[in-house]
């Protein structure tokens, strides 16, 4: 759900929400397909997640 809030910040919006790149663990990669074809990408550290 936060990597899902991160983008809607961005102005990306897209319909099957994110999904995980990496396995589970400390740190993982999120990626999302945005509404205008675009792809948003988060890293998250324990929870904290930040665009890249």
């Amino acid at each position: 759900m936060t990597v899902e809030n991160l983008a809607k910040k961005v102005g990306c919006r897209g319909g099957l929400g994110a999904s995980l790149v990496t396995e589970k663990g400390p740190v993982e990669l999120y990626q999302m397909a945005c509404d205008n074809g675009t792809l948003f990408q988060a890293r998250c550290e324990l929870r904290q997640c930040k665009q890249i």
